[in-house]
């Protein structure tokens, strides 16, 4: 686990983290980088690549998305 590798408790790793961000919103920001870098190494289309993340739907991607880049993943991909 994270926390032992860091020589503190679960809660007490929890409690700090949730001082900046929820939880949700720390997985879901992981998520999205880790999308960002499969499509700029072109790992698969939109839909495997969410997939494989672990996003349930491509409108629920696309919003959280949006939401943290300012531009639809459409529009990013076709940056590169």
């Amino acid at each position: 686990m994270i926390s032992s590798k860091m020589n503190l408790s679960s809660t007490h790793l929890y409690r700090k983290l949730k001082a900046y961000q929820s939880t949700k919103d720390i997985l879901k920001n992981h998520r999205l980088k880790k999308v960002v870098q499969m499509i700029k190494n072109k790992k698969g289309n939109i839909t495997e690549i969410i997939n494989s993340v672990g996003f349930n739907s491509l409108s629920s991607f696309s919003k959280s998305f949006k939401s943290i880049f300012d531009i639809s993943p459409s529009k990013d991909r076709k940056l590169d």
